[in-house]
């Protein structure tokens, strides 16, 4: 599904100290990070970190981040596949970068249009488990901290 649509993954990552923004690339679609629309302000309050970004898959929005992991039966084009592992390996790169750079970054993942709810779940990980088969975002309004290690 195409960014903005209902039903889509929406995730955002906030941190202590500016990240790099990650233009969309019509032509080559991969990984892309964005400044906060207007309408996605509404997510700041859900962080303790000040700076806070929209980031997005192959597909525009989120949901390419868990093609192939969150219901792996379900879906087999080889394509698709191949190009959500790169997204995902971007999202974790860019993760391990910027836990590197400034310690302990947050995500959060829930369904647009649900980015006022207040999250409804945690989950402690590395950047590295975030490309680890079997993980997958949980709508739900799940709040995850990214760090080095677990504490």
């Amino acid at each position: 599904m195409a960014a903005g649509e209902s039903m889509c993954l929406a995730l955002y990552i906030a941190a202590d100290r500016q990240l790099p923004l990650i233009p969309w690339d019509e032509k080559a679609p991969v990984f892309h990070v964005r400044d906060l629309s207007a309408k996605e302000q509404v997510v700041r309050p859900h962080f303790s970190k000040p700076y806070v970004y929209y980031a997005g898959a192959h597909e525009g929005c989120g949901c390419g981040f868990n093609y192939g992991r969150q219901y792996p039966e379900l879906e087999a084009d080889a394509g698709e596949l191949k190009a959500a592992r790169e997204s995902v390996a971007r999202l974790s790169a860019y993760l391990s970068d910027a836990v590197a750079a400034g310690g302990a970054v947050e995500v959060l993942a829930c369904w647009e249009g649900d980015q006022a709810k207040e999250p409804q779940r945690g989950r402690r990980l590395t950047p590295e488990e975030v490309r680890l088969d079997g993980f997958y975002f949980k709508e739900e309004q799940e709040m995850l901290i990214v760090e080095d290690t677990h504490t």
